[in-house]
C-alpha cells in the first residue's frame, strides 16, 4: 500500500496527504483505486485524461518494476484542486 502510495504521489505531483490509494485483488491481479486532486500550474496544463493516464500508467509500471504486481486496473477519480507552488532557491 505504501508502495502504490508513493507512486502516485510523485505521477501527481502532490502530497502524500492529498493522495488516497484503494488495493484490491481481482482474480490474482492488482486492482488499484486513487483519488488525488487536480493540479494547475503557471506553465499551462495538460488536460485531466492525460494527468489520469499518467498516473494509471506510473502505476502499472511502479509495481511491476519494484514489487512484481500485475496491475489488471487502475481506477483514477480526481477530487479537489491544487495549486503548484513555485520553489525558491536561496
Amino acid at each position: 500500500h505504501r508502495l502504490a502510495l508513493g507512486i502516485v504521489r510523485d505521477a501527481a505531483r502532490v502530497g502524500t496527504d492529498d493522495v488516497s490509494v484503494q488495493l484490491a485483488d481481482r482474480r490474482g491481479d492488482l486492482r488499484v483505486s486513487v483519488e488525488v486532486p487536480v493540479v494547475l500550474s503557471r506553465q499551462g496544463t495538460d488536460p485531466v485524461s492525460a494527468r489520469a493516464d499518467a498516473v494509471r500508467d506510473a502505476v502499472v509500471q511502479g509495481m511491476r518494476d519494484l514489487a512484481a504486481r500485475h496491475v489488471g486496473a487502475v481506477d483514477v477519480r480526481f477530487a479537489g484542486v491544487r495549486r503548484e507552488t513555485e520553489r525558491r532557491v536561496a
